[in-house]
This record gives structure tokens, C-alpha cells and sequence, in this order.
């Protein structure tokens, strides 16, 4: 999922670049077939079929594939006029070919910018819909590019184009065709980082995406079921139930106590990867200003209705680890976490 990911990559076309002076290097002036994108390794459903229709086509719930480029997200750019109108389309960034918009959108008068796009795995077809201030040129909204591994393809072609090296073919993915290179030779390798560094950035900015990657992964081409694995540590995991891999999925369950039993096993490979509250990512805030602030490595969850944090506090030399999950509760996010705050400072 890192490829030419903004979580790892100051440059994010590098790799391009590179394969591109790689193809140059060994005389490849053009190319007269197709370009073949594999990117089957999990098969194409892209999404669990348990997540919702506001998570499909935003830029927390890409597709999963076998291919992943620039996080599998795209830039919508708009130009909004005029109070009653819609807002105009001016591109998209990267661009991507044949993308359409469905634009239910419309402008309004005041400052607010409710503004979201919907759409399908593998569709070139998007939906806006929401509303967006008046006269404001080049908001900006992300969505997810629809077939990344075809859209690698296209973009892997403008690069060699642009270096003058003819394509005569056309671009495929293995969805689209069954040719395989009869006797292949590696020209070019992109390695990712470490697992390590990936679950890092993952837990840190809490990313859907390298999660869900992960767990096809660990699932898919290494056959390891995760309530099993948990349970042959000796580990109940009667509370557990895993539709997806980033918990998107409203089917998802877990108990506070499952999650701390969790944490308590996997405390040496896991504590140092965890964000640290009133610093990192997504708790940059959590703590902040608190006695807490500092000391404790945690993994925030949310989603609407849903505030939960679990991780370790470190207190008189010795590690604790601690879950609090909150469902359905009314009133405001703020208000909540600041209770969470006060327990957590209350109890260590």
C-alpha cells in the first residue's frame, strides 16, 4: 500500500521516474504490445461487503487490490459561483482518464462546506453530493481512484511517452486479460519499508487503507485467521468479530477486555509503534494539557456514535495496558473525550 504513498514518500512519483530510467537503460525505445498491470493478488471485490454507502468512494474507504499508487486517492478541484448553482469541475489531481462526475452538489450562501463523493469499486463514475460556500475557486475535495492498478498503467505510459518511448499497445490490468509474459525478465524493483514502518504510519495517522492491505495480506495470501491466531494464545476472543481489517464495518465487535489482553501480549513488539498522546497524529490533541501528556502511547477509534482509545501508560516504572470504548452516547465528541481524559488522569 505504499507506493508512492504521501505516508512514506517525500516524492511520491519517484518510483516512476525510475522505472521509466530503468526502461531507457537497457535500450527500450518502445514498446509494441500492451502494458499489463497485475494486480489480482486479492481478487477485485475492493471492498468489504459489509461497509456502509457513505464510506464507498471517499478517501478514508479506498479499494483494496493488488496494486495500491499514491494511496489510491485523487484531488477533486471546483469552482463554486454563485449561491443556487452547482459548483463547476475544474480536474482532478492526478488526473485520471475517462472519469465522470455525477454532480448533485450546489452552492450556498453561507461559509459551509459539507461536500462528499460516492461511487463503486472499479466504476469510472463518481456522485457529489453536499453543499459548498459561494465563490470560492479551487476547493478541494479527495476521493478514491476507482481502478488503481489500471490507472498505474495509464500513468506508468505518460511517464514513458513523455521520454519518447512509444506504446503501440494498450493498457490492461489482469482483470481485462488473461496474457502473461511468457518469459518475463525484472527490469526494474520497488521495495516497500519495513513492516514495522508501515503498521507505524498506520497507527499514527490512523490509516484505513495500509490496515485493510494488512489484513488481506494476513488473511488472504498467508491463510491466517485472526480470531484463531488469537485464540491458540490462549487468548478468549468469544467478543470478537472482524468484517474488514480498519473496522469500518458496522458488524465489527470487540470487548474493552479483549483489546487490553491484546495489548498486554503484544506490549514489546507493539508499545513503541503506537502514537504518543498530546504529540502524534490522530491524539495529537488527546491529553494535551493534561498530567498524562506525553506519557502514554494509544490508538485513537471514532467513527459516528463511536470514541474509543486503547494503548499504555507508564507509571512508576512499571506499563499498563488500558481500552475505553463508548457506543451510542449523546452529546457532544469534545465533551466526551474530556471525560475519557479525566478518568484516564484520575486513574493513573
Amino acid at each position: 500500500p505504499t507506493l508512492g504513498s504521501d505516508g512514506i514518500s517525500i516524492n511520491r512519483e519517484e518510483f516512476l521516474k525510475n522505472w521509466t530510467d530503468a526502461v531507457k537503460k537497457i535500450g527500450i525505445k518502445s514498446i509494441n504490445g500492451n502494458i499489463i498491470v497485475l494486480d489480482d493478488l486479492f481478487g477485485y471485490e475492493g471492498i468489504p461487503g459489509k461497509w456502509l454507502w457513505e464510506d464507498m468512494g471517499t478517501n478514508y474507504g479506498q479499494g483494496t487490490y493488488g496494486i495500491s499508487v499514491f494511496d489510491n486517492i485523487y484531488t477533486l478541484y471546483l469552482n463554486t459561483g454563485i449561491s443556487g448553482q452547482k459548483p463547476e469541475v475544474i480536474k482532478t489531481k492526478p488526473e485520471i482518464q475517462g472519469l465522470t462526475f455525477d454532480n448533485q452538489s450546489v452552492v450556498t450562501p453561507g461559509g459551509k462546506k459539507d461536500i462528499y463523493v460516492r461511487g463503486v469499486p472499479l466504476e469510472n463514475k463518481r456522485r457529489i453530493f453536499g453543499v459548498v460556500p459561494q465563490n470560492k475557486n479551487g476547493l478541494t475535495i479527495q476521493s478514491d481512484i476507482p481502478d488503481p492498478g489500471l490507472f498505474l498503467g495509464q500513468y506508468f505510459s505518460y511517464y514513458l511517452k513523455r521520454e519518447n518511448i512509444k506504446v503501440n499497445g494498450n493498457i490492461k490490468t489482469a482483470r481485462l486479460t488473461s496474457q502473461r509474459p511468457r518469459n518475463p525478465k525484472v527490469i526494474a524493483v520497488t521495495k516497500s519499508p519495513p513492516i514495522s514502518e508501515i503498521v507505524k504510519v498506520l497507527l499514527t495517522r490512523s490509516d484505513n487503507h495500509y490496515t485493510e492491505h494488512l489484513y488481506q495480506l494476513i488473511e488472504k495470501t498467508k491463510g491466517v485467521k485472526i480470531e484463531k491466531f488469537w485464540e491458540e494464545k490462549g487468548i478468549d476472543v468469544h467478543s470478537l468479530t472482524m468484517r474488514d481489517g480498519s473496522g469500518l464495518s458496522r458488524g465489527n465487535t470487540i470487548s474493552a477486555k479483549l483489546l487490553v489482553e491484546i495489548l498486554s501480549y503484544s506490549k514489546d513488539g507493539l508499545e513503541n509503534l503506537l502514537p504518543v498522546a498530546g504529540k502524534d497524529g490522530t491524539v495529537a490533541l488527546f491529553l494535551r494539557n493534561t498530567p498524562l501528556e506525553g506519557k502514554v502511547r494509544v490508538k485513537s477509534g471514532s467513527m459516528s456514535g463511536i470514541q474509543s482509545y486503547a494503548g499504555y501508560v507508564e507509571k512508576n516504572g512499571r506499563t499498563y495496558a488500558f481500552a475505553i470504548v463508548v457506543n451510542h452516547w449523546n452529546g457532544e465528541r469534545s465533551e466526551l473525550r474530556k471525560k475519557m481524559e479525566n478518568l484516564l488522569n484520575n486513574v493513573f
